[in-house]
This record gives structure tokens, C-alpha cells and sequence, in this order.
């Protein structure tokens, strides 16, 4: 009938419909999946977009090398900008999230905007802050003169929790597996839970720790002004091997494969078997070594109240090259590429070749340098005894 066969027809044409429903389905489901396989195998994303790790402790890395992961500065284009505190910044700074952390002698811990050098934050404690702070998992860690080692969150700058220690904190904390490792100048090495700040293990050295300590995943390395130089255990405290010198310790040590390097107030840079506790070669100067050397896989760079910066063969000790300043040298190398940065008492800043120990510029402050620079991005942040933290492009 008339009736049927436009049901029929009507059928056929709502098929066709929901047919290219379905087509158009099926394209857009492939051209949806084609979309997400060529994002994964070619991102393009912003570079600048991209997080840059953070620098989240003294000298670069857990081994203190002082060779950080940073394009050379060969010259010196300006200051980005300069913050002023309350007093003396022998800290060296650590960066996190674009924000730059470090404590000063005015006894705060300060944060500050790594691009416009804008305060975000600072905390007083009781007393001086020469330590430097260290960033892990996301908790900001910190000794203090009022005898306290903190744990803050570095976005607002809130204490998580406070460990008590019987003296001054100078030393620098190291960390490695949810422990972190700290001196205090009442002569005891603690091991610390991070997450809760309890006392894990506390190992007892006969004078003041002022050296900060370099853990590996067995043993745990640090000189003290009592003269030796200790091997401990990491898990359970307990003395490795120990060897004296004719000094006090104020060197951290740096660590490359199954070697170790620190200075003494003997003057001498001393190298080890890390393992053995055997000595392999040591290098004279005329004065302390009170700072930290930077290992390459060639050279040993080292700085000596003598006034010079030294640089010398890694395999023999043997002398490569040495750079003479004005005044003793107190801070630790930091090299970028094929360029070391360096500051003195005399109040500079110097950019030096590595490979050959010519200078390529120079950035006077206004008093004396301690603080060891951190090279970051385009940055090199350096603190001074004139109160200032510069940022350097």
C-alpha cells in the first residue's frame, strides 16, 4: 500500500542518517586519536615554559663537585638587581620555583623573587644565619646561631618543625634518603628524620663541627676543628675510620667516583680513598684552606688564605695553573661550563677560565666575600658582607 511503502522509504532514510552519524563519529574519533599520538611522539612546547631544575643545595649536588648544570658567563653584562638585609651575607644562596633563598647575619632567612629581587618572605630567629639552606621534596632546611636547625615551607615561609641542637649551626645540611645530616659547633654530627625532624643518631667528634657533611649511600663524611676528619657510618653512627691532620676542618668535602677531597686549616688540600680511608696525594699552600674545592674530571680547584686559587691535577696533584687575588680566599669555587667564579676577602667577585686560569671579569662589592656563588639560568647570585645579595647577568 501507499502507507507501507513510505514507511519504507522513511526507514531507509533515517538508516542513512544515523550511517553518517556514525561516519562522522568514526572520523572525528580518528582524527582525535591521530592528534594525541603525533603530541606524544613530538612535543613542542614553549621552551621557556619548560621547569628549570632547582639548585637545591650548597656547591650543586648531593656530592658537592661545585659543578653546576649552567650555561659559562664569559662576560658581565649588568646587575639584575641587589637586595639589601640587615647585615653581613656569608650564606650562600639556593634556588627554588623562581625564588631565591639564603640567611644573613641579621639572624632572618629571607625569600626573594629570582627576577625582580622582591622580597616575598623572611623569618627571624634568635640569632645570626651563616649556614646556607638546602631544598628537598619541597621543605626548605636551615641551621641557625640560636642553636635550632629548620624545617620551612619555602612558598610562605611557615615552620614545619625545629630541631634543638647544644650549639651554634654553621654547617650546611646534607641529605639522602628522607635523612638529613647536620654539625653543630657543640661538636655532635645529627642525623635527623626529615619529614619529623626527630633525632635519628647523634655521632661525637671532640671540638666544634663548623664543616658541613657529604653523605653518600653508606657513609657520611665531615671534618672538625678537633683535627680529624671521620668516616661514619650512615645508618648506625658508628665511626668508619678517621684520619688527623695538622688542623682544624672547616672544608666540605667534595666526592667524585671513590675519591675525596677537603682542605685544612694545615693549609693542606688532602685526597682520599673514600672507601679505605687511604691517602692518595695531598697539595701545600702557604695558608688555611678554609673553603670547599670543585672537582672536574680533570682538576681539583681550591682556594687558600695564601690569596691564590689553585687548580691542580686531579689524577696526581700536580700544579695546573693558580690565580692570585688581593686578599685570603674564605668561599667555595663554583664552575659553569669552562667557567669558575670565585669570591675573595678582597671584596671581588672574579670569573676565571678554567682551562688555562686567565680572568674574564671581574664584579667589586662593597666589603669582604664568604658566600660561595650559585650560577642559575642567566643568574649568578652571590652574597657579601656589605649586606647585599646581587643578582649578575
Amino acid at each position: 500500500s501507499l502507507f507501507a511503502s513510505i514507511l519504507s522509504l522513511l526507514s531507509l532514510f533515517l538508516q542513512h542518517i544515523c550511517d553518517m552519524n556514525n561516519y562522522l563519529i568514526a572520523i572525528c574519533g580518528i582524527c582525535l586519536f591521530c592528534g594525541c599520538q603525533n603530541k606524544s611522539q613530538s612535543p613542542r612546547e614553549d621552551p621557556i615554559s619548560q621547569p628549570t631544575p632547582a639548585i637545591a643545595m650548597f656547591q650543586a649536588d648531593r656530592q658537592h663537585t661545585g659543578v653546576f648544570n649552567n650555561e659559562p658567563k664569559p662576560e658581565l653584562q649588568s646587575i639584575a638587581w641587589k637586595f639589601k638585609t640587615g647585615d653581613e651575607v656569608f650564606s650562600s644562596p639556593a634556588v627554588w620555583n623562581d625564588i631565591v633563598f639564603f640567611g644573613s647575619r641579621d639572624h632572618h632567612i629571607y625569600a626573594v623573587d629570582l627576577h625582580t629581587g622582591v622580597e616575598k618572605w623572611k623569618i627571624a630567629t634568635a640569632n645570626e644565619i651563616t649556614a646556607s639552606p638546602i631544598l628537598v621534596d619541597g621543605i626548605l632546611y636551615i641551621g641557625s646561631y640560636d642553636k635550632n636547625f629548620y624545617a620551612i615551607r619555602p612558598e610562605n615561609g611557615a615552620i614545619v618543625w625545629q630541631f634543638a641542637t647544644s650549639g651554634k649551626i654553621y654547617s650546611t645540611a646534607a641529605h639522602i634518603e628522607g635523612t638529613l645530616y647536620v654539625g653543630s659547633l657543640d661538636g655532635y654530627l645529627y642525623a635527623l628524620d626529615a619529614a619529623s625532624g626527630q633525632l635519628v643518631w647523634k655521632f661525637k667528634t671532640n671540638k666544634e663541627i663548623i664543616a658541613s657533611p657529604t653523605a653518600t649511600e653508606q657513609t657520611v663524611y665531615i671534618g672538625a676543628i678537633d683535627n680529624y676528619f671521620y668516616a661514619v657510618h650512615r645508618i648506625s653512627g658508628k665511626e668508619i675510620w678517621k684520619f688527623k691532620v695538622k688542623g682544624g676542618i672547616s672544608s666540605t668535602p667534595a666526592i667524585k667516583g671513590d675519591t675525596i677531597w677537603f682542605g685544612g686549616y694545615d693549609g693542606v688540600l688532602y685526597t682520599f680513598n673514600r672507601n679505605t680511608g687511604r691517602e692518595i696525594w695531598r697539595y701545600p699552600t702557604k695558608d688555611k684552606v678554609y673553603g670547599s674545592p670543585a672537582v672536574t674530571d680533570t682538576a681539583v680547584y681550591f682556594g687558600s688564605h695564601d690569596r691564590y686559587l689553585y687548580a691542580v691535577s686531579r689524577l696526581d696533584g700536580s700544579l695546573l695553573w693558580k690565580f692570585k687575588t688581593y686578599d685570603e680566599i674564605y668561599a667555595s669555587p663554583a664552575i659553569a661550563g669552562n667557567m669558575l667564579y670565585i669570591g675573595s676577602a678582597d671584596g671581588t667577585l672574579y670569573a676565571i677560565n678554567t682551562e688555562n686560569g686567565l680572568e674574564k671579569w671581574q664584579f667589586a662589592t662593597s666589603d669582604k666575600i664568604h658566600s660561595s656563588p650559585t650560577p642559575f639560568r642567566d643568574y649568578l647570585l652571590i652574597g657579601s658582607k656589605d649586606g647585599h645579595l646581587y643578582a649578575l647577568r
